[in-house]
């Protein structure tokens, strides 16, 4: 009787102790998949993460660019003045029709002139026959 009852308090205990290894075998299985997304949302964050230092070569950037921004605003401003303040000088086309406008009229005074030669020849021409 004595060893039935140790047997089955024995039983028992294993039983016990049964559930129990389960439940904590359970809670293990729980807590190894909640070390595996822990890992997981760390190696993701790695992949994304950005440093102090890439942070400030950023904000360096950042900061160059509205720099020269700036500074082709200014250009921009002086090349505005500059064309203002100067008259502005003709195009290519606008010259080569004023230059071919004044090879005409050079031209055209150059023919004047040999036709008062020619004639102020005759003249002379024409006295000394007279004389």
């Amino acid at each position: 009787l004595a060893k039935a009852e140790s047997a089955q308090k024995l039983s028992v205990a294993n039983n016990v102790m049964g559930k129990e290894v389960a439940s904590l075998q359970t809670e293990v299985k729980e807590l190894k998949s909640i070390l595996l997304d822990k890992d997981n949302r760390i190696k993701k964050l790695e992949k994304s993460k950005i440093t102090k230092s890439q942070i400030a070569n950023i904000q360096k950037l950042k900061d160059e660019r509205s720099q020269f921004l700036a500074e082709a605003k200014e250009y921009k401003q002086r090349v505005e003045e500059l064309e203002n303040s100067k008259p502005r000088r003709s195009g290519l086309r606008e010259r080569k029709d004023t230059s071919q406008n004044e090879s005409k009229e050079v031209s055209k005074l150059r023919n004047d002139l040999r036709k008062c030669e020619d004639k102020l020849r005759k003249y002379v021409e024409h006295s000394e026959r007279l004389e």
